[in-house]
């Protein structure tokens, strides 16, 4: 029986000491994660103290700043860091620029790779940070018929805004819940909540109603009239952007298969006329050709993004 006790007391002091060092390791890591934080931190402010003399380049990473915040690009829930976004698109372009100009012999096509790759990287972003921005203009339509079939049925603006809210997919219905929720609970004023959710929408067309539901709030009106403006107003934009996005859609189609061509043919002829191919990377005129090819791909691609860039405002 005493050696049941002593081998139960033994394993109770071999966890405490277990358990000991667990907390002393954890002590020393949380420590080590701070003393990085501060240090970088610390990085980041000598950073930002440098660029803020730098007027164009102060402009370009608010600019940045502002699209990784917009974006569905995180880092354990938290926007990606300026620098941090800087520093993978630097190592990536230049890796990219540094194979292609060893594949083919020449330095002045990896640069423009480089370039390229760069390029890429700001076009994702800003496609990305956009995204949301697109899935809330697309569902303006049918959340204003939505709600005025139910201002017609409550002839309240509030509760027919807040029948709305449950009826429509996010994006949208986040931030509208969001706002109706700090009406009800009185945590901001009606000013104040409507300015906060002004800057989370990023619509102008809601923006307005938001405005206008201010309006309606305080000294009343003929609400329906204005829903029907905002209805007819929002899908006569979605049916414009739709028309501009169907001419432009026949240019984009093209410049992409023509490019495939390309690159098909390109592969063809390393395959079949590896001699061929081979001039490009050793000639100095064969270097200038593959110079002009990538320029006139850059052209194009340039050309082609203006053409079928659309205004959503």
């Amino acid at each position: 029986m005493q050696m049941v006790w002593l081998v139960v007391l033994a394993g109770c002091i071999a966890y405490i000491i277990f358990e000991l060092f667990n907390i002393k390791n954890i002590s020393s890591q949380q420590q080590r994660s701070i003393r990085w934080a501060n240090k970088s931190i610390k990085l980041e402010r000598q950073i930002d103290e440098w660029i803020s003399h730098h007027e164009k380049i102060q402009k370009q990473t608010q600019a940045v700043s502002e699209l990784l915040k917009r974006s569905r690009l995180r880092l354990g829930g938290k926007p990606l860091n300026k620098y941090l976004f800087f520093v993978v698109l630097g190592m990536t372009s230049v890796i990219a620029g540094y194979v292609l100009s060893v594949q083919l012999n020449n330095f002045v096509a990896g640069v423009l790779i480089s370039v390229v790759t760069g390029y890429l990287f700001f076009h994702f972003l800003s496609w990305d940070a956009n995204s949301r921005k697109r899935a809330v203009r697309k569902m303006t339509p049918n959340f204003f018929l939505t709600l005025i079939n139910f201002y017609e049925v409550h002839q309240d603006a509030l509760l027919a805004l807040k029948d709305t809210a449950q009826r429509i997919k996010n994006p949208l219905r986040t931030d509208l819940e969001y706002f109706i929720t700090q009406l009800q609970n009185g945590d901001l004023s009606l000013r104040e909540a409507i300015v906060e959710t002004k800057q989370k929408l990023d619509n102008k067309m809601l923006q307005d109603f938001l405005d206008d539901f201010e309006l309606q709030i305080r000294f009343g009106g003929n609400f329906t009239t204005t829903l029907q403006n905002y209805v007819n107003d929002s899908i006569e934009k979605e049916i414009q952007i739709m028309e501009r996005s169907s001419e432009t859609a026949g240019a984009s189609m093209v410049t992409y298969f023509l490019m495939g061509v390309f690159f098909m043919l390109a592969f063809t002829m390393k395959k079949t006329q590896p001699a061929a191919m081979e001039m490009l990377v050793t000639h100095i005129v064969g270097k200038v050709v593959v110079v002009i090819i990538i320029a006139i791909m850059l052209i194009v691609l340039y050309v082609t993004k203006e053409m079928t860039a659309v205004n959503e405002e």
